[in-house]
């Protein structure tokens, strides 16, 4: 018999913007969530004996989604965002808390705008680019250090 297929949902599980101790946990006022990863990588140059050399890989990461906003709250984060724009601040991203892993980082925070059908919630889609490739750690171990005991070896580099 085969072995079970275990699939991770997503949710119940947090997002945190700031500071730790001062963060605007935004779990509750998110309808959808994505962390997301990118690499470029230009094509590989011909060189004269016949090969090619590979180009170097950049990595960015983004986490995005759509935020119900509550504009009677001066400290929600539709405020926060705009105060804070262009800022670098913490994110802290647990996509299901009993499944155990944790993203963090810091992203740079763009404002968000308002959005909705008239007599309908006001909502703002947001999509925040990391500063530097985040940690992700797992229920018993951390991405980086599972990567640094791997035989492949890859340039993470941030193009921001």
């Amino acid at each position: 018999m085969a072995d079970p297929i275990t699939v991770t949902k997503l949710g119940p599980g947090t997002l945190k913007i700031g500071e730790t101790g001062t963060e605007l946990d935004m779990s509750c006022n998110v309808s959808e969530v994505e962390f997301a990863t990118d690499k470029e990588q230009d094509d590989p140059v011909p060189v004269l004996c016949g090969r090619e050399v590979a180009s170097p890989a950049t990595y960015t990461a983004t986490i995005s989604g759509t935020a119900l906003l509550d504009l009677s709250d001066p400290e929600s984060i539709f405020y926060y965002s705009n105060t804070h724009k262009g800022e670098s601040v913490p994110v802290t991203f647990v996509p299901n808390t009993e499944a155990g892993a944790t993203i963090t980082g810091s992203i740079t925070m763009d404002p968000l705008g308002i959005a909705g059908d008239v007599a309908g919630n006001v909502e703002s889609e947001f999509e925040w680019t990391f500063v530097e490739w985040p940690t992700i750690t797992g229920p018993t171990a951390t991405v980086d250090a599972l990567n640094a005991t791997s035989s492949t070896t890859s340039t993470k580099t941030s193009t921001k």
